[in-house]
């Protein structure tokens, strides 16, 4: 059987090479070309050229895959692994505050095997105990760097959601679906985490609204305002106007940076 040579383990070549040559490989590309034979060159962890026949940088590390695969790194959408500690937040039916990033742990081996897998990428994800749960994180697998060092910056952000049986369990102490009902945590059934669901949109629907209420009145406070016109001393050549609250709007003699000037507040509200 011919062996699979995956792309992610250019990862764990030496750390003091920069550039990384893979000839002879059979290559699955995505793009038109379709699969066939060649070489691809790396740079400083990045793909810079892939071909039939491609130059080969001095001092690079030049790996020989012949009668091997090289496939696209794999992207796992749905991962658990490199989480700290529990990855349910189970003793409530919606979790949606807590966050995966706070819990990274880039010393879980899981990620240096899911590299030498293939796996260059994943989404890591709360549990399903909520029906709906945290906020996720993808990371990219760069076994040896710290928590921040995994992130894939500007990537998606997501949320857990669960349905089904999962969501289904007790939050007591005792824990488990097992749990006496008179302990168990809201939804038991299959109708509850529905229900769970659309009462948080619901609420949330809510909530937003209460900000949009604030926010118009936060406007219309802010049409209540006047006029300061500073007289600037000739030799700065300019008047510069400012805007002051209207509680400010009486006034005032304030010196100047270069010597004394009038600064004079006209007393009038603005509709702007």
């Amino acid at each position: 059987m011919k062996s699979v040579f995956l792309l992610g383990l250019i990862a764990l070549a030496p750390l003091g090479a920069q550039v990384t040559v893979i000839q002879n490989a059979t290559i699955m590309s995505e793009g038109a070309k379709g699969t066939f034979k060649g070489s691809i060159v790396v740079k400083d962890g990045k793909i810079t050229e892939v071909g039939d026949n491609v130059m080969v940088p001095a001092g690079a590390t030049v790996i020989d895959a012949q009668g091997q695969y090289v496939i696209p790194g794999i992207i796992d959408c749905h991962s658990h692994i490199a989480v700290d500690g529990g990855v349910n937040e189970g003793s409530v039916s919606v979790s949606s505050m807590v966050n995966i990033r706070d819990v990274i742990n880039p010393e879980d081996i899981a990620i240096y095997r899911a590299l030498a897998g293939g796996v260059t990428a994943a989404n890591i994800l709360h549990g399903s105990a909520n029906a709906i749960g945290g906020q996720t994180l993808v990371l990219k697998m760069r076994w040896g760097q710290d928590a921040e060092g995994l992130i894939f910056q500007g990537a998606t952000p997501g949320i857990k959601f669960a349905l089904g049986e999962n969501p289904k369990r007790a939050g007591s102490p005792a824990g488990g679906r097992g749990a006496p009902a008179t302990n168990a945590r809201y939804p038991a059934t299959r109708m509850g985490v529905e229900d769970v669901i659309r009462e948080a949109f619901n609420e949330a629907k809510q909530y937003k609204a209460t900000w949009d209420v604030y926010d118009a009145a936060m406007a219309k406070a802010q049409k209540k305002w006047c006029i300061l016109s500073s007289t600037i001393p000739v030799s700065q050549g300019a008047t510069h106007p400012a805007v002051l609250p209207r509680q400010f709007c009486n006034p005032v003699h304030l010196p100047a940076a270069s010597g004394p000037a009038m600064v004079c507040v006209i007393d009038q509200r603005l509709q702007v």
